[in-house]
């Protein structure tokens, strides 16, 4: 009867695979390790599909959702592309899918009956998780600078492109931060998201001096990695976020003024002398940090130059360069995507199906590991015009929602407006960042995890306190479809009993 009793609380309850869930992307931010996550990785899918096939059966909280029709139709056209698209990797593909819908039904539920209480300890607990790991893994990476410790390996390609993938540690490309990292990007985005988790965590935490200093910490390694990365994909959307965050706690410290024009002036004043810090800041420590003799000898080094990295990239160094042009990368995509608007080439094979689409100029060498630097226009190539506009309807109908449940609560609850601030900055960060970059959706990894996790919370958020919550259609013919099979399975189970 316990060990019941642990079973069903164990697929009930989906905190546990989120946990482990982050403990898979924290490992798999290193290439190496990486390397070795597979079994873990396969756990889980196994686990999430059970906890998905015993929530079907019984309470349905997957589908107790009011955005569950948007999400449905995302999946519907991204399962209709993966089968139409059967010849161009059908495995890899089904794969892919597989994943994302275990993010969306698993990571991104939340149980509406629980209360609001226990769904912001359960965020503390996971973010909590990936601010630790984030948080080694930079102070590794700043250890590495700090001692002068720079170079770069060779891994096996897992797929056809390429059949070495060349990877720096300490610093590389030019006098950027890499660490441990895959790529001074992926420092970029990983930091400043654990950064922003953080934020949120000290506004939901107790207000122990002890965990603040914590904190506060971690947020010093993490700011110093992201500034050292030289990512502009992360620090534009920084500056946006720092600006709009401003903005919003600016808009709650002056909801009582009177004068309305006076005071938006005012708080668009601040928010952008608060931006303006933020870029000085940024450029004042990254000048000065760049003046420590690691850094000099970093960029001094002769490992860009070794013959079989410049054989890798081609015969031109100058072509580094050209890995970087995203505008060749998104006019080779949408040449793509004029060509298979509807269900797209597939994910699997979606870069040998756009590059053999391009003959006007050389194909950028950062398209072998990055993709399309976009996750929109990847969507867009890969899954056709229909996935791209359902994502985009769920993005717009979730975030419109939770504007406007903001605005009720501006005056009301201070923890909680500060509190939705934060998570709407994660979100917005993420979607921005991930105009640059494709790692938002159809990867196991830290921003494809927090970004289905923080708009599962913004769902739970929109809708926990109305009166109809979770009630649509899917989830009253799914709930139809389940109690008929549950009665069926019995009255076959009695028969053979007899």
């Amino acid at each position: 009867m316990r060990g019941q009793k642990a079973i069903t609380n164990f697929l009930s309850r989906t905190i546990y695979f989120k946990i482990l869930w982050a403990i898979l992307v924290i490992l798999k931010i290193n290439p190496i390790v990486s390397r070795k996550t597979s079994p873990l990785f396969y756990f889980l899918l196994l686990y999430g599909a059970a906890i998905i096939l015993y929530d079907f059966f019984t309470d349905k909280k997957a589908l107790q959702n009011k955005y569950i029709v948007p999400i449905f139709l995302f999946f519907a056209f991204m399962g209709l592309s993966t089968i139409i698209n059967y010849d161009k990797g059908l495995a890899d593909n089904l794969k892919t899918f597989v994943t994302t819908a275990i993010q969306f039904m698993v990571i991104g539920r939340v149980d509406l009956k629980r209360s609001w209480k226990d769904i912001m300890n359960d965020m503390r607990i996971v973010s909590n998780v990936v601010i630790v790991g984030v948080t080694i893994v930079s102070l590794v990476s700043l250890c590495l600078l700090a001692f002068g410790i720079n170079g770069f390996y060779e891994l096996p390609s897992e797929d056809e492109v390429m059949e070495e993938l060349i990877y720096y540690y300490g610093v590389g490309f030019g006098g950027r931060l890499v660490g441990i990292f895959p790529n001074p990007n992926s420092v970029g985005a990983f930091c400043s998201i654990a950064l922003l988790c953080t934020l949120m965590n000290l506004v939901i935490s107790s207000n122990k001096l002890a965990y603040k200093i914590v904190y506060i910490i971690s947020m010093v390694i993490n700011f110093l990695c992201i500034v050292l990365s030289g990512s502009r994909g992360a620090l534009l959307p920084i500056y946006i976020c720092a600006f709009i965050l401003s903005f919003l706690l600016l808009v709650f410290k002056f909801a009582h003024k009177k004068n309305t024009v006076f005071k938006y002036l005012k708080i668009v004043l601040i928010s952008i002398i608060c931006v303006v810090l933020v870029y000085g800041s940024v450029e004042i420590i990254g000048s000065n940090m760049r003046k420590i003799p690691s850094f000099i000898n970093a960029e001094k080094e002769a490992a860009f130059y070794n013959p079989d990295r410049i054989k890798l990239i081609g015969d031109d160094i100058s072509l580094f360069k050209d890995s970087r042009d995203r505008t060749t990368i998104w006019l080779i995509g949408m040449n793509t995507a004029k060509k298979k608007p509807i269900f797209g080439v597939g994910k699997a094979k979606l870069y040998e199906y756009v590059t053999n689409n391009w003959s006007n100029s050389i194909i950028p060498p950062g398209m072998k590991r990055g993709s399309l630097h976009n996750i929109y226009l990847e969507t867009l190539v890969a899954y056709g015009l229909p996935t791209l506009i359902s994502f985009i309807l769920l993005l717009y109908f979730v975030l419109a929602d939770y504007v406007k449940a903001m605005i009720r609560t501006k005056l009301s609850d201070k923890n909680r407006y500060y509190f939705g601030s934060f998570v709407l900055i994660v979100l917005f960060f993420i979607m921005g960042n991930n105009m640059f970059e494709s790692i938002m959706l159809y990867h196991s990894n830290l921003p494809s995890f927090i970004f289905v996790l923080y708009l599962g919370y913004i769902m739970y958020f929109n809708q926990h306190d109305l009166s109809d919550n979770g009630d649509n259609i899917i989830y009253r013919y799914c709930k139809k479809i389940s109690s008929y099979m549950i009665d069926f399975y019995k009255h076959i189970s009695h028969r053979f009993a007899l």
